[in-house]
């Protein structure tokens, strides 16, 4: 097999921000200050690989205080 010119395997590649990252130069998602009126959004993930969902029970979470929708693949065109 040829060489594709990847000589990695023993030898330090370095990082592209190391430098920054050991001075402390390096802006990371905690050090940026959120607005306190900023919305997050919370994604919520299957806890089963390869299951079929048939049904969702959303009323109880858009009743919470403080939510401003809910959002599930019937809301995002295209194939999901």
């Amino acid at each position: 097999m040829a060489s594709q010119g990847h000589r990695f395997v023993g030898v330090d590649s370095g990082h592209h921000n190391a430098r920054a990252h050991a001075s402390g130069e390096c802006v990371f998602a905690g050090d940026v200050k959120v607005a306190g009126d900023a919305l997050h959004v919370h994604v919520v993930g299957s806890t089963i690989a390869s299951g079929k969902l048939t049904s969702l029970e959303l009323n109880k979470v858009s009743g919470h205080k403080g939510v401003v929708a809910v959002v599930d693949a019937r809301d995002i065109p295209g194939a999901n």
